[in-house]
């Protein structure tokens, strides 16, 4: 019940609003004041806001001169901030390379009412407290269920908060309601009435919606960021209550999760963020994947867990330290529901045996509540109890046998996946293109009718191109490139010939005959196989078989080396990533012998020659050619380039996946200078920079310091008087939502867009040098795009050229028949952190 407006509070009450007001009030009053000051304008177009001024404290100093230390977090979109630097425009030339066509994007269009434009929307502090004895901060769950009471009695307007500190409304609350409200919910599992306060403590900010119509519209530079926030805030709002919400992800509580093993599975979700792009403002939403802990009963999950049934041996002690470090991270609920919520583990105790007696029918009882009135039986005397607490009551401790425990549900696990886990998530993510589009249609989008906002329920038609094919050579014939792929029909240019080279059968136990006859059929047909690709081995190879054993693994590979062996092809049986990782960080760092990795389960699975010689030519050709220094194909990079004097032009192409300043790095940019210029007797006077970046990340720093300090600074030591050469620095963004499908009119099911798509209009951002570009063709699943922005540009590529020459370096990858994702400098300097970690 609410207390009427014009009485008095109670004095508790009194204290608590006049404190945490006047408090915000003085904090506020120095930011603002700070923030007015500056050419007497508030960032991001919104309006000032007036407090009274801060009274002085007793010893005569000013209150404001503290207030900074209450600044707040910045709330941050999830779209990305594309003005923290100096962006580039696209350049002016139209695009014309590439057939034009139509595609169906995870994007719908969201509408503004002619009033909506002129809306103002209203950040305030806010405060809930729950009379416990004392008063005290409310949880999470609390505060949703009183907001949303206090909301409903006292005829509020639209508002909204964002499950934090912050409440948001399209009036000014302050001025027109009281700023503190009592009110008693009933806690249904006990029956006690809980008493609540709440207070509005402050206005913290004033937004308008017409900023973002003036960003897309270029009417201002400065993307509103805290806007949009707001917005994609209000409208999770809309969305069902049961509701795992991390960010703008969103997973319903209680959906089954997909097993993967060790008390974990997977859950499907969906992703929704706001995007302002060159049509307008679009809501971005797509199918996405999380893993959580099981909701199991705790004797299941550990059981799991250890993948060892703990009902009859209990758990064994060298596995109880592991068991309770995963224990103290996870919420953990009791049978009957408590009003203090979920509890922690603190500590494993002695069985239940010590703390049960016998009923009449011989069977093992345990007073489980604090009141001592509900008795469980136990199943499991012999496992240990666990002593539970609650932070917020750290006084009131239970010890309870493990099988009452049930761990809480919608738990992230952020632990690192085994190859067998990793392997099981890749099948359970890969939806087809149809499965996909439609999950992402039955989504219900959220209407903001207060607002005079709606949203399209049909996704976004874009125009895209889709670029012409390139071509690969081999020994000067043309290959025909079809859906992304080429076929290996002509030999390579040069004979490399390999005089010893050794075969090593690494697996768990000794070998059996079927595996000894298998490898040596295996070794015959890759002998065959190379020749036809110009690899020939002129000898038999020498023949090992080690067991899974980094050492003896090592020290055997020195051996080999040591009798001279160009080439060692390893065939795993059964064994782990180690010993993979062991091999090959040894022929990455320690030697210069070539070593090929085998799976014995894949020639298992091999009954025909011709899959034999296909799989030869598929996994191992091209790989042992490039690493015997070979040339597998060519692909001339002038097609993409239309600009006549960039024909005679040498570029130099560098991928770099590290964010973080890299200390001395115009040493590598020197050193791969050098060898550049050693290799090909030239310097180059074009440098392609691709980086891998991410959402919401300053680049400033970063590029300032790569350009101006190490680059540059490299250029000028190593070219001296002579012209630096010019620099284009692109951004390269592969963990983005936005996904393109075609739709076939007549079956009206969605298929994957093709190789070579390109979409660099109406859902781009509208400041900058933005494309999407779909350099391959998935083996399964959805095609996923890379986003590309093109950060600086001294060499004055157009967007045709810019494009073609992206798509084109995704084709160059020595051990690949195929596009792949990204540029192969990228790809290249991922798997040289791969390995290196």
């Amino acid at each position: 019940m609410l207390p009427n407006k014009s009485l008095a509070r109670t004095s508790r009450t009194d204290d608590i609003s006049s404190d945490y007001s006047q408090r915000r009030a003085h904090s506020l009053t120095g930011l603002i004041n700070e923030t007015t000051s500056r050419n007497g304008q508030i960032e991001n177009g919104s309006y000032g806001v007036t407090t009274a001024k801060a009274p002085s404290d007793t010893n005569g100093n000013d209150t404001k001169k503290r207030s900074r230390s209450f600044a707040r977090p910045t709330i941050r979109s999830a779209v990305p901030n594309s003005q923290l630097i100096t962006i580039i425009k696209r350049a002016s030339q139209s695009e014309h390379a590439g057939q034009k066509v139509e595609l169906h994007t995870n994007h719908f269009r969201i509408n503004f009412s002619k009033q909506t434009n002129e809306l103002i929307l209203y950040q305030f502090d806010f405060k809930l407290f729950i009379r416990d004895g004392l008063w005290r901060s409310c949880r999470k769950d609390e505060r949703l269920q009183v907001l949303k009471k206090i909301l409903e009695q006292e005829h509020f307007p639209l508002v909204w908060y964002d499950e934090g500190k912050n409440l948001y409304s399209i009036e000014n609350l302050i001025l027109n309601y009281e700023q503190a409200y009592q009110c008693e919910i009933k806690h249904e599992p006990t029956g006690r009435t809980n008493k609540f306060l709440f207070l509005i403590i402050n206005l913290v900010k004033t937004y308008k919606l017409k900023n973002i119509f003036d960003f897309i519209q270029k009417e201002i530079s400065q993307q509103p960021h805290d806007l949009i926030r707001i917005l994609e805030t209000l409208f999770k709002q809309t969305q069902i209550s049961d509701m795992i919400k991390i960010k703008n992800q969103s997973y319903p509580k209680h959906q089954p999760l997909k097993d993967i093993g060790c008390g974990r599975g997977m859950a499907l979700g969906f992703y929704q963020g706001i995007v302002l792009g060159e049509r307008g403002p679009t809501i971005n939403i797509n199918n996405i994947f999380c893993c959580f802990y099981q909701n199991y009963n705790l004797v299941e999950f550990i059981s799991c867990y250890l993948n060892h049934d703990i009902r009859e041996c209990g758990i064994p002690s060298k596995y109880q330290l592991i068991v309770g470090k995963i224990l103290e991270t996870l919420w953990l609920l009791l049978p009957r529901a408590d009003e203090i919520g979920p509890y922690r583990f603190q500590s494993f105790h002695h069985s239940a045996n010590g703390h049960t007696f016998n009923n009449n029918k011989n069977e093992q009882i345990v007073s489980c509540s604090h009141d001592k009135k509900n008795i469980y039986i136990i199943h499991y005397p012999n496992l240990p109890l666990i002593k539970l607490y609650h932070p917020d009551y750290t006084n009131q401790t239970c010890i309870v046998p493990m099988e009452f425990i049930t761990v809480d549900q919608g738990q992230l696990s952020l632990e690192p996946f085994t190859t067998k886990q990793y392997a099981e998530i890749k099948k359970i993510i890969a939806l087809r293109p149809q499965e996909c589009y439609e999950m992402i249609q039955s989504i219900t989008n959220g209407h903001l009718k207060n607002l005079g906002i709606t949203v399209d329920n049909e996704m976004l038609m874009v125009p895209a191109r889709i670029l012409p094919q390139l071509q690969i050579k081999y020994n000067d014939v043309i290959e025909r490139v079809q859906i992304g792929k080429w076929y290996l029909d002509n030999r390579f240019n040069k004979v490399r010939e390999i005089r010893t080279w050794a075969v090593v059968f690494i697996n768990q136990h000794k070998l059996d005959n079927r595996q000894i006859d298998l490898t040596r059929d295996f070794v015959q047909k890759i002998r065959l196989a190379m020749s036809k690709y110009a690899i020939q081995f002129n000898s038999s190879p020498i023949e090992k078989s080690d067991v899974a054993v980094s050492q003896t693994i090592l020290a055997h590979i020195n051996e080999l080396k040591m009798q001279g062996c160009e080439v060692i092809i390893y065939i795993l049986n059964q064994v782990d990533n180690d010993i993979y990782d062991v091999i090959k960080d040894f022929e990455n760092v320690q030697t210069d012998t070539i070593i090929q990795c085998v799976l014995f389960d894949q020639l298992m699975s091999i009954s025909d020659s011709c899959d034999m010689n296909m799989y030869i030519q598929n996994n191992l050709v091209k790989e042992l050619r490039a690493k015997l220094g070979g040339v597998n194909q060519f692909v001339s990079l002038m097609r993409a380039l239309t600009s006549p004097p960039a024909r005679s032009d040498i570029f130099m192409f560098f991928g770099k996946i590290s964010l973080e300043i890299i200390e001395d790095f115009h040493i590598h940019v020197d050193y791969f200078l050098r060898v550049f210029s050693n290799y090909n007797s030239h310097l180059p006077n074009k440098l392609v920079f691709y980086q891998v970046g991410r959402h919401n990340q300053s680049f400033q720093n970063i590029l300032n310091y790569q350009l101006q300090q190490a680059i540059q600074r490299a250029c000028q030591e190593l070219y001296g008087h002579n012209s630096i050469p010019q620099i284009c620095f692109v951004l390269v963004k592969k963990n983005h939502n936005t996904r393109f499908f075609i739709l076939d009119k007549q079956s009206n099911r969605a298929h994957n867009i093709q190789p070579g798509t390109v979409v660099d209009t109406d859902i781009v951002p509208p400041n900058g040098f933005y494309f999407y570009l779909n350099s391959h063709a998935p083996i399964k699943g959805t095609s996923r795009p890379v986003l590309y922005q093109v950060l600086y540009d001294e060499i004055g590529f157009t967007s045709d050229e810019i494009q073609q020459l992206t798509y084109y370096l995704c084709h160059i990858d020595v051990r690949c028949r195929k596009g792949i994702l990204v540029p192969a400098p990228v790809y290249y300097a991922t798997q040289c952190v791969s390995h290196r970690r």
